[in-house]
């Protein structure tokens, strides 16, 4: 008997619930004028759980799509970030094997040989600072000028010089302030192209290699500057020395602008890419997009010091770094979203990069807003077409009621 009664209670209850939809829906036709009968009451049914079918078969088809957007904007990056370490590795190689051929070529060792001979020839103390500015000596210049010009074109470097054994740069294409100064014992020891030339040592032909002086503010100089040092061997028996023999030091002056206009180039990275490349120091080694002039080569390099603020910081930035210190991290590639050093919202790829024992990070970013706007699109177009869905099922329904 109770068990009847319960199940009484329960159609009750479910006759309940459907007259009180029944009756939201009745009161809502009502309101905006259509009668109120079965037929309606089944197509308007049949547009709302169609209006949800769409919207959920819409959000997970954007789900999923979201993800290989995703990985497509991810691919994108790595490309571009993968192509810029190649197209540095590629100009720097470039540069190795043009100072290696100058260092072997018979008329650079032909010239080292002619201006030591005319100094050891004139008494001249080579051991120390000495102006080189005798008759004799920019006679010789004159006599080798056009040719160097010539290579400096050729070879798209800014200057070349020849540093002796002891020290003196003895020769120069364009003369500067290095000419006659000994790195070893003068006045320039402590320039960062004295310590690299003094950090080389004693090198056989066999090992021999090229030496990067990275970019720095030459105060000597009054700019920024980056040298190549190639260590020179003759290559046979000649006066006062054997083949094979270390004769001199080649150096030529990098134009940097070969690598900053990597960062130029941001196909594929939209309006908001932008690629750049950071030392250790957190001073950049090209230039940014950035409308502000403390991130440009141009105000980091204008004297020795760069301040806090002028420093290139972010969260991916400072990771990327930490690596600098870990030969096995070089080469290892982060991919993250994060703010960048403008404080601005970016998919970032950075890695830790080794260019001739140098190690730079090379960063590529896009402002996610653009890196997901076709994410946002496709967000939109979903629901644009759930709703005229909606709104046509209405319309047919009202039609046909």
């Amino acid at each position: 008997m109770s068990r009847g009664i319960h199940n009484i209670h329960n159609s009750h209850n479910i006759h309940s619930a459907n007259k009180g939809s029944n009756g939201l829906l009745a009161n809502m036709f009502a309101i905006i004028g259509i009668k109120y009968n079965l037929k309606t009451f089944l197509v308007a049914s049949f547009v709302i759980i169609s209006f949800f079918a769409l919207l959920a078969l819409g959000l997970i088809s954007y789900y999923v799509s979201l993800n290989a957007i995703k990985k497509n904007i991810n691919d994108n990056l790595l490309a571009v970030h993968r192509n810029k370490v190649n197209e540095i590795s590629s100009i720097l190689t470039n540069q190795v094997s043009s100072i290696k051929s100058l260092a072997s070529s018979k008329f650079i060792q032909d010239a080292s040989v002619a201006y030591e001979s005319i100094a050891f020839g004139a008494g001249i103390d080579i051991s120390q600072d000495t102006p080189l500015d005798q008759k004799y000596y920019t006679d010789l210049d004159n006599k080798y000028k056009e040719i160097f010009q010539e290579l400096l074109f050729q070879y798209g470097i800014k200057n070349l010089g020849i540093i002796q054994s002891g020290g003196i740069v003895i020769a120069q294409a364009k003369r500067d302030i290095f000419l006659g100064k000994n790195l070893i014992t003068g006045s320039f020891k402590d320039t960062n192209l004295a310590k690299i030339f003094n950090s080389i040592g004693k090198v056989e032909v066999s090992n021999s290699r090229a030496y990067l002086v990275d970019l720095f503010y030459s105060d000597k100089l009054g700019r920024m500057a980056s040298f190549l040092l190639f260590p020179m061997f003759s290559k046979y028996d000649r006066d006062g020395y054997s083949k094979n023999e270390r004769m001199a030091t080649l150096y030529v002056e990098l134009d940097w602008e070969l690598i900053n206009i990597i960062s130029k180039f941001t196909t594929g990275l939209g309006s908001t890419g932008e690629i750049y490349l950071i030392g250790s120091d957190r001073k950049l080694r090209t230039d940014t997009r950035s409308s502000d002039s403390k991130y440009t080569l141009g105000n980091q390099y204008a004297g020795n010091a760069v301040s806090e603020e002028g420093k290139l910081k972010s969260p991916i930035i400072d990771k990327v770094l930490a690596f600098a210190s870990d030969n096995s991290e070089t080469g290892r590639i982060l991919i993250e979203e994060t703010t960048n050093y403008k404080g601005k919202s970016v998919l970032s790829v950075g890695s830790i990069e080794n260019f001739l024992d140098n190690k730079w990070a090379v960063m590529v970013e896009m402002t996610t807003k653009e890196a997901y706007e076709p994410i946002v699109k496709m967000g939109y177009i979903i629901f644009i077409v759930s709703l005229a869905v909606l709104v046509a099922a209405i319309i047919f329904g009202l039609n046909n009621r």
